[in-house]
Parts: structure tokens; C-alpha cells; sequence
């Protein structure tokens, strides 16, 4: 279960980097075209890359220290759904897996 909690984990972040970028250029894109709402839209995809990279963190350690980084996934997962919405559907879905994943893994660990 601890391979499948990295292997969740990385995917989860990737692709939670890829939506936040896209998120900020489309904030981007926002602010260009004189509405001001941009700037937030920005801020909530840098927000996204941050999550991220945290979840990302969390899934690379799932092999060697399961519980924290089941509790690091765990966080991004559910914060991401606090701040970016539907965005953070599939990442955050992911992230909250891994995170149960590495939980229930770490028993394993103790096994060798």
C-alpha cells in the first residue's frame, strides 16, 4: 500500500501543479483583460502550486515515514477543497487517497 500512496501521491501533486499554473495564467489572462477579479484568481493558483507541492512532498515520503506522510497528503487534500473549489477535485481526491493509503500502509512497515 506504501508504493500505491507514492505512486497517488506524485500524480496527485503533478497534476495539482498543472491546474494551479493554469489557474494563474488564467488569472492572469483576467487581470490583462481589465477585470479585477484577476489578482484573486492568481493568488488562489498560487495557492494551488503551493498545496501541490506540499501533497508532492507528502507522496515522496510515503515509502519511508507512512504516517507523516499520510497526514501531509491528507492536508493539501482537503485545504485545496477550502480554497480553489472544483479545481482540486481530482488532486485533492488523490491526495486524500494517498493519505488513507500511507495510513493503513505504514502497518507494513512495521511487518519488515
Amino acid at each position: 500500500m506504501r508504493l500505491a500512496a507514492l505512486i497517488v501521491g506524485i500524480v496527485g501533486g503533478l497534476v495539482g501543479l498543472i491546474l494551479g499554473i493554469l489557474q494563474s495564467v488564467a488569472g492572469s489572462v483576467v487581470v490583462s483583460a481589465g477585470i479585477p477579479v484577476g489578482s484573486s484568481v492568481i493568488a488562489l493558483g498560487a495557492g494551488s502550486i503551493i498545496l501541490a507541492v506540499i501533497g508532492l512532498v507528502g507522496g515522496c515520503l510515503a515509502m519511508k515515514l507512512p504516517l507523516p506522510a499520510g497526514i501531509i497528503m491528507l492536508v493539501p487534500g482537503v485545504v485545496g477543497f477550502l480554497t480553489s473549489f472544483l479545481l482540486w477535485i481530482f488532486p485533492g481526491l488523490l491526495f486524500i487517497a494517498a493519505g488513507a493509503l500511507a495510513i493503513v500502509g505504514r502497518k507494513e512497515l512495521a511487518k519488515e
